[in-house]
């Protein structure tokens, strides 16, 4: 995969040449609907290098995902400031989104009781 600058690409790298985590079963992710922007690049990155085993709801986000550094547009209208990434990864990666191995929904009622059950469902 082509590099994306990230101060997380060293954290990847080193879970890449490990041996006892870069292995079938040695290295669980967990993914969702609120991972986007370099989240979804780590998340992509690590599916793409590592042996890792994804678990929780598909990402949101494009693989090839926008970057910083963002520019502030304000709504005159409503004085709502939206900040918009104003670069690509460019990586190169065509997916959607970055689909877990494990699908776990995340329902209001897991919600609302503070469960995770995509964490259950790792652990």
């Amino acid at each position: 995969m082509a590099a994306t600058p990230s101060q997380l690409l060293p954290l990847v790298d080193a879970l890449e040449r490990d041996p006892r985590i870069n292995r079938p079963g040695g290295l669980t992710v967990l993914i969702g609907r609120e991972n986007e922007s370099a989240a979804t690049l780590i998340a992509a990155t690590l599916d793409l290098d590592t042996e890792a085993s994804f678990v929780g709801e598909m990402t949101p986000a494009r693989a090839d995902n926008f970057l910083g550094p963002n520019t502030d547009i304000e709504l005159s209208a409503s004085g709502f400031i939206f900040s918009v990434p104003t670069t690509r990864s460019g990586n190169g990666d065509p997916r959607m989104a970055i689909e877990p191995d494990i699908p776990v929904a995340l329902i209001s009622s897991d919600y609302f009781a503070g469960r995770d059950p995509a964490l259950e469902a790792a652990l």
